[in-house]
């Protein structure tokens, strides 16, 4: 059962504005599976974590954005902020306000067509081995510096 599945109950439909969950305290997607008991509550925008999720994926729509069109650019830091979200991206030249246009248009396709996300863990070297293959370094310096031996991707 994933945590979406689990707010659903007993209804089968998720609560209006639920964007996500707080299992055990911790903020995580609705299509995470729920591996053990656990408390799971109901996540909407207007709280906190909500935010947070929300921005975090604003940040993944807008790189597929640029990548979709920019082929050559690199993925370099994306995380989510106080008051929104950033991108840096690695490209030949600075993005023109034509080029701007052109990432929000597609950035509004990618929300129409409701893609899913998808959240895989990899060991870290195998992440690594994932974005070197990508062509993405900057990803790989990246994960090279974190801790955990288990890294999230989403694709």
């Amino acid at each position: 059962m994933t945590a979406g599945e689990a707010l659903a109950l007993p209804s089968g439909k998720l609560p209006e504005g639920v964007i996500a969950a707080l299992v055990d305290g911790k903020p995580v997607d609705l299509s995470r599976p729920l591996e053990a008991d656990a408390d799971i509550r109901p996540v909407t925008f207007e709280m906190p974590e909500g935010k947070e999720v929300y921005r975090h994926s604003s940040a993944h729509i807008m790189a597929q954005a640029v990548k979709d069109l920019f082929p050559p650019a690199k993925l370099t830091i994306g995380p989510p902020i106080e008051e929104g979200f950033y991108y840096d991206f690695a490209y030949e030249r600075p993005f023109t306000p034509e080029d701007l246009e052109k990432i929000e248009a597609r950035i509004q396709e990618i929300i129409r067509a409701n893609q899913p996300f998808r959240r895989r863990e990899m060991k870290r070297e195998e992440a690594i081995k994932f974005f070197r293959q990508r062509g993405e370094d900057y990803k790989c310096e990246m994960i090279q510096g974190f801790t955990d031996d288990t890294v999230s991707v989403y694709d």
